[in-house]
């Protein structure tokens, strides 16, 4: 399995950005949406068989419907964050989105779950910001 997630823009035909793991990259979803609340980033979900959960959104602040890159192709890329899954012995084998693109579904080998992404980072008090779940042991 590979170590390395590229990430192109393929109607420019430029690199966006590159993401490289210590460990094999297991399970790689986009979002069905583009963005929420009005924001029209992308943003992308991989896993590498442990216990965090990897997000990447293409850096459009702005809403201007660009990547975040001028003319010359310099820019930021977006951004990545790694998200510790808040479940003991918990390994995350494969990433799904929903439907909507606002939750994800956590997979390992015997239980899953869920989680949503949250916004703003008050909405959900004593938590990143980032990832809110819930957890169920099949």
């Amino acid at each position: 399995m590979p170590n390395a997630l590229w990430i192109w823009d393929v109607a420019r035909l430029r690199q966006v950005a590159l993401i490289v793991q210590q460990q094999a990259i297991s399970s790689v979803h986009w979002s069905p949406s583009r963005g929420g609340s009005g924001g029209s980033s992308s943003m992308l979900a991989f896993a590498t068989g442990g216990g965090h959960l990897y997000l990447w959104a293409s850096d459009d602040s702005d809403g201007d419907g660009d990547d975040g890159f001028d003319a010359s192709g310099s820019g930021s890329g977006g951004m990545c964050e790694a998200v510790e899954v808040p479940a003991a012995g918990f390994v995350v084998q494969q990433v799904r989105w929903s439907a909507c693109g606002g939750a994800l579904a956590l997979m390992d080998r015997d239980k899953f779950l869920v989680s949503f992404v949250v916004e703003d980072e008050g909405e959900v008090e004593g938590n990143s910001g980032v990832v809110d779940g819930v957890y169920f042991d099949g």
